[in-house]
């Protein structure tokens, strides 16, 4: 486990300081044949399902990522190749499947660690694309993650879509501003670090979207309300603020409008969550003795102190 560990970690940096797409695509290769085996030894249940299906669209993403570099005119193919391997729509299919066959800490890798890679060259590569082809993606992206949550009974997917809609909000600012972007990327992943380590005690076997540990305490009720509700953005709220500086940065009228549509989607079904949650007849609401009463109230403070320097 060690090995493989160090191994999915240093590919990272050895991609990030690459300089040719042939040590980049390298490193990609190391990264995913590292990931694979924590996949399979971490002990859930469904865990060969979710290593071939990330395998076989890792291994597509990386073959377009090949044919991109030949030529400048199959440069696109290295977009696209990233789009897949971020999961990013319209090529987004294979993400909340394998999210929903994973554990929660290879959920929080998949979310947050092997994006940094994809997302770093596609925002580098943003800046020769048009804003408008950029700005369509960005649209695309939050439009559908707010959409294929609405249906979702799990949370795994739920929170798959949801990554795909944050996605959108990045590629929208990398064309302006790739500081903003990497801004968002930090505040998003601190964000789920903390929510995905917070589900992971609460529950990390049951893939169920309502937890009876959750409904039997009203401060882990209370908790995850905030957790859910910052990471849709909801003001003023940790998450608020790299989606206001995405729209304070564009100069366009219409992607504006996609982007909030989107996030009022995900904090449409992040409510629903937590009054689905709060109204459950089986929950005793006054229920004070939990042992992970301190937990929450750790996680609600580091989650709010951003926002009183603000």
């Amino acid at each position: 486990m060690f090995l493989f560990s160090s191994t999915l970690f240093m590919s990272t940096f050895l991609a990030l300081s690459a300089s040719h797409w042939l040590m980049i695509w390298v490193a990609l290769e190391l990264n995913m044949i590292s990931f694979i085996p924590l996949i399979i030894f971490s002990s859930w249940h469904q865990e060969t399902e979710a290593s071939i299906k990330y395998f076989l669209f890792q291994a597509l993403g990386s073959s377009l990522l090949l044919l991109g570099s030949y030529a400048p005119s199959f440069f696109f193919l290295i977009m696209l190749g990233m789009m897949v391997k971020l999961g990013m729509a319209p090529f987004h299919y294979w993400f909340p499947s394998v999210m929903n066959s994973m554990s929660w800490p290879m959920c929080l890798l998949l979310t947050t660690w092997q994006k940094i890679v994809p997302l770093f060259i596609l925002i580098s590569i943003a800046t020769t694309l048009s804003s408008s082809m950029c700005l369509a993606i960005a649209s695309l992206n939050t439009m559908v993650g707010g959409l294929g949550g609405l249906n979702q009974t799990q949370i795994r997917p739920l929170l798959a879509y949801s990554s795909i809609s944050h996605m959108g909000w990045m590629i929208a600012a990398s064309p302006v501003s790739s500081f903003i972007s990497a801004t968002y990327f930090l505040i998003y992943t601190l964000t789920s670090i903390t929510l995905f380590l917070y589900l992971f005690f609460l529950n990390s076997s049951t893939p169920k979207l309502f937890s009876s540990t959750v409904m039997s305490n009203f401060l882990s009720l209370f908790t995850l309300s905030l957790l859910l509700l910052s990471l849709g953005g909801l003001p003023p709220l940790t998450g608020f603020l790299p989606k206001w500086l995405v729209i304070a940065s564009l100069d366009s009228l219409v992607t504006p409008i996609f982007l909030i549509l989107g996030s009022l989607m995900n904090l449409f079904y992040y409510l629903n969550i937590c009054l689905s949650s709060a109204l459950s007849k089986s929950n005793p609401m006054l229920t004070s003795s939990s042992s992970l009463s301190s937990f929450p109230l750790f996680i609600m403070s580091t989650l709010l102190l951003p926002m009183f320097f603000m």
